[in-house]
């Protein structure tokens, strides 16, 4: 099932985004899908990785969106961020990183948004979208600030 229909009742959040970006094209790759330092760990020689929880991974997602997945994390649940500030943190690593992937970094807030739609996706899918109401209406909020003026979700 792809991303909009995961939002359940926050599907709006994806129409919106549809209406924003429309037939703009995205790179796809490889992708893990929950790339995030508790599902990495560096061999004791330091020369390899250990990488685990692959259940998301993908042969066709965004190309950076594992880039915005870590560093949402690391911003939110290591450094302490508001989703704001995390979101903020990931359009600039993207940015600066897109490019060592052959992709265009002025599609850096495109995947922050979607990284933070998938965010909401996960939450309807474990059940928890009606419980961590202030989470959940906190990444809305960020969403709908990167709309620009007069859009809708």
């Amino acid at each position: 099932m792809g991303l909009r229909g995961r939002l359940g009742q926050f599907q709006r959040l994806a129409d919106a985004e549809q209406a924003q970006s429309g037939d703009d094209p995205i790179d796809l790759g490889g992708h893990h899908g929950d790339w995030s330092p508790w599902n990495i760990r560096r061999t004791v020689s330091d020369m390899g990785l250990y990488v685990w929880d692959w259940e998301r991974s993908r042969v066709d997602g965004p190309v950076g969106l594992d880039v915005a997945h870590y560093v949402m994390q690391v911003g939110r649940f290591i450094d302490g961020q508001t989703v704001a500030a995390a979101a903020r943190r990931a359009q600039d690593a993207l940015t600066e990183h897109l490019p060592a992937f052959d992709s265009d970094p002025a599609g850096a807030a495109r995947l922050v948004r979607i990284e933070l739609m998938e965010t909401v996706a996960r939450m309807v899918e474990s059940g928890l979208a009606t419980q961590l109401t202030d989470r959940r209406d906190e990444i809305i909020a960020v969403l709908d600030s990167m709309r620009p003026a007069g859009a809708s979700a």
